[in-house]
C-alpha cells in the first residue's frame, strides 16, 4: 500500500511537471504565430561573429 502512494505522488508531479511545459508551449507557439519576433539565430551569429574578430585583435601569438 505504502508503493502505491508513492506511486500515486509520483505521477502527480509528473503531471504538474507536464502541464507547465504544455502551457509553456502553448504560449510560446501564439506568441509566435502572433507576434513579430526578432530572429535570435541572426542575432547569435552577429554576436558569435563579433566575439571572433575581438579574439583575432587581442590574442597572443
Amino acid at each position: 500500500m505504502i508503493i502505491f502512494v508513492a506511486a500515486a505522488g509520483a505521477t502527480i508531479g509528473i503531471i504538474k511537471n507536464c502541464f507547465s511545459f504544455v502551457a509553456g508551449t502553448v504560449a510560446g507557439v501564439y506568441v509566435a504565430q502572433n507576434y513579430k519576433l526578432p530572429n535570435i539565430a541572426e542575432r547569435a551569429d552577429t554576436v558569435f561573429k563579433m566575439v571572433k574578430d575581438v579574439h583575432e585583435r587581442y590574442r597572443n601569438d
